[in-house]
């Protein structure tokens, strides 16, 4: 039984590796998406529901007819409480609540050990007492306590719930903030944790997936919200920082948002704070999630994606998606390269990083965390992972870490890179290439 995991190393010595393999992106990385159908099979309504959350928010009142119309059935009561939550916090539709929390207890009882829905049903009796006017202040709290109580199962996920909840209360006090914080710091030991043991379906949650394009850079953000509320302002740059240099983040609808925050953080935290808040705010604080205005339009897309509180992570629409570019294809090339799973590791969640510089001390400008389940982006052969990294047109020194959990419990974190294995190689990224490593060895995870 190993202690920690140290580091990754390789299984040659540089001299001895592969010159890199160049070679043109495939078309669909740099294109507008291809949408495809919404599903119409009835007994699979959840399909249906996942389709109308990542490409078109305008389908709301066809899906939510649909569903109701799908075969009865506990997984239609996970579709209709899961597209109220949508409904409820994307498209301020409070009239879908009450059906959605019968939904979702209903899927509840048929489903005891699914630690999401109790999450949810609070989640969605926690905004009613919210939106109520005028507010009952021992009603919220008692919301905020259910929210607490749902949240202890499944932390790395079901944590959620209490930090968004608290992102949208511009009257929560330093002391509440800095509970969401905290909350913070569990959800991401939580979810490092997994690396080590087997936790089946839940390691699906831990990276950016097919489900959750952007759930890395999502929760960046979402955390980088928190901090800034309770006035960590510096620990909020480096949070909006990772949110906009993370795996796909490049193609993120969310990153002209993002990166307004990042450039004058403390203007961010004035209208966080404002009542209504002034900055867009992500999670059930934004705008349109209160029901201060119920026309939700994000720029750019039409309508077809709602104000963040899921679709900042859930959507599968990209910059590429808006009618106006936000970034060029002209901006970002990519290196290809793969890691090996060791044994006894059986949900792995490595770091890659490409430092612009050859000091680990600095920051990156491209991250990629955990495994990248999207498209044909990343695959797993034999426990040995390819994954691909994005970075800007240059020169870069490319790195691995371990980070949390129990890889080293008492590291000073005092870099972006914990654990570092030193370099593996410099490497030069063109414009719509890839420069392909992934016929050098592949980088190890040592167990000690």
């Amino acid at each position: 039984m190993f202690r920690l995991l140290r580091s990754l190393t390789l299984l040659s010595a540089v001299g001895c590796l592969p010159a890199p393999v160049v070679d043109d992106a495939p078309a669909e990385w740099l294109q507008p998406s291809v949408i495809p159908n919404a599903p119409v099979d009835p007994d699979d309504p959840m399909a249906r529901m996942i389709w109308m959350m990542q490409y078109d928010n305008r389908d709301f009142e066809r899906t939510w007819a649909f569903l109701n119309e799908a075969t009865p059935g506990a997984q239609r009561d996970l579709a209709i409480g899961t597209a109220g939550l949508l409904g409820a916090f994307e498209l301020s539709r409070e009239d879908v609540i009450d059906p959605a929390v019968a939904a979702l207890e209903r899927a509840t009882a048929a489903n005891p050990s699914d630690a999401r829905l109790p999450l949810w049903r609070a989640f969605l009796l926690w905004k009613q007492v919210f939106l109520a006017d005028p507010m009952d202040d021992v009603a919220l709290e008692a919301a905020y306590e259910e929210l607490r109580r749902t949240g202890v199962d499944y932390p790395g996920f079901t944590l959620f719930g209490l930090t968004l909840a608290i992102a949208a209360d511009p009257h929560g006090g330093p002391a509440l903030y800095e509970e969401g914080v905290d909350a913070y710091d569990v959800i991401f030991d939580d979810a490092f944790g997994y690396q080590i043991g087997n936790q089946g379906e839940r390691v699906r949650r831990l990276g950016d997936w097919d489900h959750a394009p952007y759930n890395i850079p999502g929760t960046n953000v979402l955390q980088g919200d928190m901090l800034l509320m309770a006035g960590d302002v510096e620990g909020a740059e480096r949070a909006y920082f990772s949110a906009l240099n993370t795996n796909l983040a490049y193609q993120w609808p969310f990153r002209d948002l993002v990166d307004a925050r990042l450039q004058n953080a403390e203007e961010a935290r004035r209208g966080l704070l404002a009542d209504p808040p002034t900055t867009p705010a992500f999670g059930a604080g934004w705008v349109g999630a209160r029901a201060i205005d119920a026309q939700v339009d994000f720029d750019g897309y039409g309508g077809r994606i709602g104000n963040g509180t899921c679709t900042v992570c859930h959507t599968a629409l990209t910059t590429f998606d808006a009618d106006e570019l936000v970034v060029s294809p002209q901006e970002v090339g990519w290196v290809r390269f793969r890691y090996e799973r060791p044994e006894g590791v059986d949900t792995p969640f490595p770091i890659f990083l490409g430092l612009d510089a050859p000091e680990p001390e600095d920051p990156p400008a491209g991250l990629a965390a955990g495994q990248l389940l999207v498209g044909d982006r990343s695959s797993e052969e034999d426990g040995v992972f390819t994954t691909v990294l994005a970075l800007q047109p240059g020169r870069w020194f490319v790195v691995g870490s371990t980070r949390g959990g129990l890889a080293s419990p008492d590291a000073e974190w005092s870099t972006y890179v914990r654990n570092a294995l030193g370099a593996p190689r410099y490497l030069d990224v063109e414009a719509g290439r890839i420069t392909d490593i992934s016929e050098s060895p592949p980088l190890r995870w040592t167990v000690e």
